[in-house]
């Protein structure tokens, strides 16, 4: 059942997509620019690190902006993102990691509108410098933010659930893949201890 929509007529689809994510999940969401990726700097003027999950910060963003695109925040929200292409080396590759790490749970997956596959699974480990990607066509997302459904790029194509939120649970990444993401075993990199803080702060204010 979904909890926001029922109490919240005066936002526009978008906008009640982003109270879902942060009412109803806990996610820490931020406006795009219409039909974009890059933030809605008037909203939000340091970016990803303005996101917030405060219902009323919310709303705010998309009555003033009512077609701005929904950004995730994942680190933020305790996520990590596997983005998939639709490719045959992307395929190659995912095979070979599953063959190596084991597979993966079934978790929210969202289409890109360019065919992309995003697995959101929830991270457990250590906050660490991830891994960019994991080899052709497959990405990571943490310290950043991914474009969330109901969002369209530039050309009126649709981000889409095929797993979304509440239909599936959200599995958390399992520690075999978790350790292959990780750059470092021991401790946090200098050059993230500025960024935690920083969300730190934001976390105890939204």
């Amino acid at each position: 059942m979904n909890l926001v929509v029922g109490v919240d007529r005066a936002c526009s689809p978008l906008g009640l997509a982003a109270l879902d994510y942060a009412g109803v999940w806990g996610l820490r969401v931020l406006p795009l620019l219409v039909g974009g990726d890059v933030p809605h700097f008037r909203s939000v003027s340091r970016g990803v690190l303005d996101a917030s999950s405060d219902p009323d910060t919310v709303r705010s963003w998309w009555r003033n902006a009512p077609k701005a695109n929904v950004g995730v925040a994942c680190a933020a929200s305790g996520l990590v993102v596997l983005d998939i292409d639709s490719c045959a080396r992307a395929i190659r590759t995912m095979a070979r990691l599953v063959e190596a790490l084991g597979p993966l749970p079934q978790t929210w997956t969202a289409w890109t509108p360019g065919g992309s596959a995003q697995h959101f699974y929830r991270w457990e480990g250590p906050y660490r410098e991830l891994r960019e990607g994991l080899g052709l066509g497959v990405s990571i997302v943490h310290w950043s933010y991914v474009v969330a459904p109901p969002s369209c790029d530039s050309a009126h194509r649709r981000y889409s659930w095929r797993y979304r939120p509440g239909n599936v649970p959200l599995s958390p990444l399992p520690a075999s893949w978790q350790e292959r993401l990780s750059l470092s075993k021991h401790g946090r990199p200098r050059a993230l201890h500025r960024v935690l803080r920083t969300l730190a702060h934001v976390g105890g204010a939204s």
